[in-house]
């Protein structure tokens, strides 16, 4: 599927979740506003996206809305979002419930238009690692896409109940196919758990969120770049620019420009691992 998606000739970051709805879209407008700080021209790529809602007859993403409005994008939605479905699935799955192929054509014209005007290019993914791109092939994912993109990878994760296991797989698969890895982006941290009503046991939250960062770190050897706090959900709408001043100014902390330049003389392997 992806043997003819040419590397891209700038410089970037793919952004991949330990799972869906982990908050990739919100890390992507983070990091695109701390680079657009750095005074460079940022572009975004969101190759797939699912979910999307109907305007005026066309499929919109609420994702790419928000990744073009914090990346100050100039190409139009279609460009930064090439292929769209309207149910909320896996690309494959959507793709197979409406007896359509998935042809990345339009991905290719996307990252040429996009690199033209741009001085760097993030690229969010759709779902988990693993999650199925092809719905001809069930073992094409996110994990061939970085492959054939090169770029080194920004996990964004969790910091409650299970994400030691989600984070460790999902390092070392990507790990054993050589792909780069900038770090990870702990997403909806909690600081005080005692200040959030509806926690059942804040003492338990309390010790998961302190432990936890440790043992990422410890359990990957990787770093943690970004630790974003946890936002009541009305006050983060992506798509409509709302995003609190704590979660970009956390994102601005980190220097992304030495992430991208560290980790771009690794290639990845072209054999996979099934």
């Amino acid at each position: 599927m992806f043997q003819n998606l040419p590397t891209p000739k700038i410089p970037g970051l793919l952004i991949l979740g330990t799972d869906t709805d982990i908050g990739k879209t919100l890390v992507t407008c983070a990091i695109a506003n701390a680079l657009n700080t750095a005074k460079k021209s940022v572009g975004v790529l969101k190759p797939f996206a699912s979910g999307c809602h109907k305007e005026r007859g066309q499929l919109v993403s609420d994702d790419a809305v928000a990744i073009a409005h914090f990346a100050n994008c100039p190409h139009p939605l279609a460009t930064i979002n090439p292929i769209r479905f309207e149910k909320p699935l896996a690309p494959a799955i959507a793709a197979k419930l409406l007896n359509q192929d998935i042809d990345i054509t339009p991905i290719i014209r996307s990252i040429e238009k996009i690199q033209a005007t741009s001085d760097l290019l993030l690229v969010e993914g759709v779902g988990g690692l693993h999650a199925p791109l092809d719905p001809t092939n069930p073992k094409i994912t996110n994990l061939h896409m970085a492959i054939a993109l090169g770029y080194p990878v920004v996990i964004v994760t969790r910091p409650n109940l299970g994400t030691l296991n989600h984070t460790a797989m999902t390092v070392d698969i990507l790990r054993q196919n050589n792909i780069p890895i900038a770090g990870l982006v702990v997403n909806n941290y909690i600081q005080d758990p005692y200040a959030i009503h509806e926690d059942p046991d804040p003492q338990m939250t309390e010790i998961l969120m302190t432990t936890n960062l440790d043992w990422l770190c410890l359990m990957t050897n990787l770093p943690i770049l970004a630790v974003l706090p946890h936002i009541k959900n009305q006050e983060v709408i992506p798509h409509a620019g709302k995003i609190p001043a704590d979660i970009l100014d956390q994102a601005k902390r980190f220097n992304w420009l030495n992430a991208i330049r560290s980790s771009q003389n690794i290639k990845p392997k072209t054999n996979l691992i099934d």
